[in-house]
């Protein structure tokens, strides 16, 4: 998506601040600006036609997201996770979602099926899409196991993770292969969940984390220890 097709919010509620700093974090995911990477606020400056002020404000925002982080006298940069910590946040990240998941195989309702199978077919139109739509299904993916389970602060406590997970995703996932291959235990996920099996539920999510870590392996070998 082009950044200056977005309108500006100008007759909206939404702010400057809020605006930019919607864009600064799909870059940051979609991988424009890469682990490690300097964030200029003047070249942000020049590009949106803003000052300093709500410039360095959008770049907090990120830095609060956990996306980046801002080292004194030098500026924000993306975050730059060694492998072991990217193993050490998926991790957190599937337990977390692991008990989400279990709780809402345990709560989910009449609707649940239906919300599978839209899930699903959602997930297969997205193989022939870009990853920030691939990135997005995740997110309906979190979204639906969270509803489901009813604990808005299960759902508080996933969202820093998953944003930084997917910050990580996003460079294995622009590979057909391996977005093809996610297929299988992502749905694994949903049917056990629509299906009432809680352990089922644990037990896939578990598995499509550590199939996520084999390829972000493979796609991010210069995300080792440094």
């Amino acid at each position: 998506m082009n950044d200056h097709n977005v309108t500006a919010p100008y007759s909206t509620d939404v702010t400057r601040v809020q605006w930019l700093g919607a864009i600064v974090r799909r870059r940051i995911l979609a991988g424009r600006y890469r682990p490690g990477e300097w964030i200029r606020e003047v070249e942000l400056q020049r590009e949106f036609g803003l000052s300093n002020g709500p410039v360095r404000e959008a770049l907090q925002s990120a830095v609060a997201d956990g996306l980046a982080e801002r080292a004194p006298f030098r500026g924000v940069r993306v975050i730059d996770l060694t492998e072991r910590e990217i193993v050490e946040l998926f991790e957190v990240r599937s337990a977390l979602l692991e008990f989400a998941a279990e709780l809402a195989a345990e709560r989910a309702g009449p609707d649940a099926e239906a919300g599978a199978a839209e899930l699903k077919a959602g997930l297969l139109e997205d193989l022939n899409e870009d990853a920030a739509a691939d990135m997005s299904l995740r997110g309906d993916l979190s979204n639906w196991v969270f509803g489901l389970a009813g604990n808005e602060r299960l759902r508080a406590a996933y969202e820093r993770p998953l944003l930084q997970s997917l910050l990580y995703l996003g460079v294995a996932r622009k590979q057909e292969r391996v977005r093809t291959a996610l297929v299988p235990p992502v749905i694994a996920v949903i049917d056990a969940i629509a299906g009432h099996r809680p352990a089922d539920a644990r037990r896939a999510v578990r598995a499509l984390t550590l199939q996520i870590l084999v390829y972000l392996r493979q796609a991010a070998p210069a995300n080792g220890e440094k």
